[in-house]
């Protein structure tokens, strides 16, 4: 499934708030599983670059 720019927002958000996932998603009302689906989602993607060209 592709990473929505909200899942994006999210997973930064998450990385930078000291929390563990559990606790991120559970003051925020994300299910945990969902979290972690999309976190996997974006780590298998490369995030996409505008403007890039290649040769």
């Amino acid at each position: 499934m592709a990473v929505t720019s909200k899942w994006r927002r999210h997973i930064e958000r998450w990385q930078g708030s000291g929390l563990s996932q559990t606790e991120y998603c559970g003051q925020h009302g994300i299910n945990i599983r969902t979290f972690a689906a999309r976190l996997s989602d974006s780590r298998k993607r490369p995030a996409a670059v505008s403007g890039l060209v290649l040769p």
